[in-house]
Order: C-alpha cells, then structure tokens, then sequence
C-alpha cells in the first residue's frame, strides 16, 4: 500500500531485489494504491527496496509492505 503525493515525468518506480531483479511498481499517478505481486526467486534475496532509474520528483510514502513466504525450493 503507498501514496503517491506528487510525480514528475515518466520516470518509473520499481521494486528492487539484491540490486539484480528490477519489477515495475503499477502506477505513478497520484492517489492511494495497493498492489501484490508474485514473485518467484531466481536467486537468494538480501534485501528488499524501492529503485527509480531515471531522474524524477515525486514523492511517494509506502504505507506498508507485507512479505510472504509460500514455498521453500
């Protein structure tokens, strides 16, 4: 769940894993927003963030982020 406050642009928003797997965010509009994703792991995750690769002004508050675990490989 996140709030989009303000954005600029058509930079993206994405989630970011261990700085190797980079999945879109759904939208940059302004507004609330809830997402879920499924996500299978290639590889071993370290850490979890948010990434823009472009150069933007936004302001964005995640609101919460829940993490579930659904099968050990």
């Amino acid at each position: 769940t996140y709030y989009v406050a303000s954005w600029e642009g058509s930079a993206r928003l994405m989630y970011n894993f261990d700085n190797s797997v980079f999945l879109d965010v759904g939208s940059t509009s302004v507004g609330f927003h809830e997402e879920k994703i499924t996500w299978t792991a290639t590889k071993t995750v370290d850490f979890f963030s948010f990434y823009f690769p472009d150069t933007t002004n936004g302001v964005v508050y995640v609101a919460s982020v829940t993490v579930t675990l659904v099968d050990i490989a």
